[in-house]
């Protein structure tokens, strides 16, 4: 899928389709990646900074949502940050993967060298200036 055909607005409601076309056994990676880097994505804020991840390095993941009604159907009301999938991805520590929109019919998981194509995307896309 061409660059130009995806905006910030349809980000957030494409990323989950795109999920459950990619878990359905579409091939969408690319568009996949493309999506997860330029949606806004809601992450459960806890009382010290960062990022709430469940396991251990290299087998770890960070919960991330698609929207705020799946962070919250998934962890109640709670306090949250959110930012575009390009940044986040660059935030999350080593060796650990993304839990996507826990609890829904898009959930999927992004293992962390996945996260690499998140980085390549951001960088290509207008010579590294996302939105």
């Amino acid at each position: 899928m061409a660059v130009d055909q995806w905006d910030a607005e349809r980000a957030d409601t494409e990323l989950a389709l795109v999920a459950r076309r990619f878990r359905s056994g579409e091939p969408v990676a690319e568009e996949l990646t493309l999506s997860f880097a330029i949606a806004t994505l809601y992450c459960r804020r806890d009382k010290t900074p960062g990022f709430l991840a469940v396991g251990n390095p290299a087998k770890g993941l960070v919960p991330m949502y698609s929207s705020k009604e799946k962070l919250f159907a998934s962890e109640g009301e709670c306090p949250y940050f959110c930012g575009h999938g390009y940044q986040l991805a660059g935030l999350v520590p080593p060796g650990y993967g993304i839990l996507l929109d826990l609890g829904s019919d898009s959930e999927l998981v992004l293992e962390s060298w996945a996260l690499e194509d998140v980085d390549r995307v951001a960088s290509e896309l207008d010579g590294g200036a996302m939105p």
